[in-house]
């Protein structure tokens, strides 16, 4: 009689447990026949009691394990986006270029013809200028995110001084478009790439 009531039993310890809530399966199937066991059934299966009692012996503590960080801290990143120009009808390969002004470190992105868009991700947090230079071109012609690009790049706006586009952790800095072509002669520093 008893092994008939052990398989209903068992069966329906491991359906509650699928079906319950997020526990562990083997020690809820070993405190079910180990309960019934001590319930004053005769162990009828010596195998039903070495099973309840390799599953009450794997059953984990309730303690949680604390493991120390001991990783070291990830830098704090962030991104720059842009639009792409070039006064001609296509636009060709850019190196876009970002330069720290603080510690003078660039990060670059190389584009292929026509790009119109550009994204430098994985910036530590900081403050940067911003250049687009023609790839694999030694003219020192460039395109820079000045103060004329949010003027409209009209006659009406004179200044060519780069502006200083601050990064922050977690953040994409939008609308940083290295638009102007039309600034004098050596107002950019050279193309650090080789």
């Amino acid at each position: 009689m008893f092994k008939k009531l052990l398989l209903p039993l068992l069966s329906v310890s491991l359906l509650l447990a699928a079906c319950g809530p997020a526990t562990d399966p083997a020690a809820a199937i070993a405190t079910d026949v180990a309960a019934t066991l001590q319930a004053g059934a005769p162990a009828i299966d010596p195998v039903a009691t070495a099973v309840a009692a390799t599953l009450q012996a794997a059953a984990p503590t309730a303690e949680p394990t604390t493991v120390p960080a001991t990783a070291a801290p990830v830098a704090a990143t962030g991104a720059i986006s842009g639009n792409l120009s070039y006064p001609s009808s296509f636009i060709p390969p850019l190196d876009i270029v970002a330069t720290n002004t603080e510690t003078g470190d660039y990060f670059y992105v190389q584009t292929t013809q026509n790009t119109t868009t550009y994204i430098l991700e994985n910036l530590p947090a900081g403050n940067y200028t911003v250049i687009a230079y023609i790839t694999d071109d030694n003219t020192g012609y460039a395109g820079g995110y000045t103060a004329a690009v949010p003027c409209g790049l009209s006659v009406d706006c004179p200044d060519h001084s780069l502006l200083t586009v601050t990064v922050s952790a977690g953040q994409t800095t939008p609308g940083v478009d290295p638009q102007d072509w039309y600034a004098p002669p050596g107002n950019y520093p050279p193309n650090p790439l080789p």
